[in-house]
């Protein structure tokens, strides 16, 4: 890393990649992204991209008692839970949240459940390696595609669904 002298302090030079992971909420420890973090205002937003090379705990499809998908999240290493879900606008909606429960609103949390899209022995194992952002002919997000070291994930938003492919 780089130093400058600034008001006689000796400073690191922060590259533009390091200055967009901060700016995102990402955070790097020995020259590797390991999570993100939030400001005091919830719920936090990051720019999906900046997450390639991020380690996460697990990946979570939650289900109501029809059996539709209603949202997915990834929880990161560091705790930070970040939601897909279709909101009533019909855009996918992305969440960035420090609880990993079921979110409030969807009500009553008993009617729902999340599964695990990756076999329990790679939880805690899993890297985010590729982010693809799809967006319809306004320029709302319409689709996500995440590539992971275990494993892809495509999520769409068709109809006021949630629409997820697990390949």
């Amino acid at each position: 890393m780089q130093v400058e002298t600034v008001g006689g302090m000796l400073l690191p030079r922060w590259d533009d990649a390091v200055v967009r992971w901060i700016l995102a909420g990402i955070y790097v420890q020995d020259g590797g992204k390991v999570g993100c973090e939030l400001s005091d205002s919830d719920p936090g937003e990051v720019n999906l991209k900046e997450l390639a090379g991020i380690p996460v705990k697990s990946v979570g499809q939650v289900t109501g008692r029809s059996g539709d998908t209603v949202e997915l999240h990834i929880t990161l290493n560091t705790g930070i839970m970040i939601s897909f879900t279709v909101w009533t606008d019909w855009s996918l909606r992305v969440e960035v949240r420090r609880d990993s429960g079921i979110p409030g609103y969807l009500w009553p949390a008993s009617d729902y459940a999340v599964q695990a899209l990756f076999p329990d022995d790679s939880i805690g194992s899993i890297t985010i390696v590729r982010v693809e952002e799809i967006f319809d002919e306004v320029g709302a997000l319409s689709g996500v595609d995440i590539e992971f070291d275990k494993g892809a994930v495509e999520l769409r938003s068709y109809g006021g669904e949630l629409l997820v492919s697990h390949v």
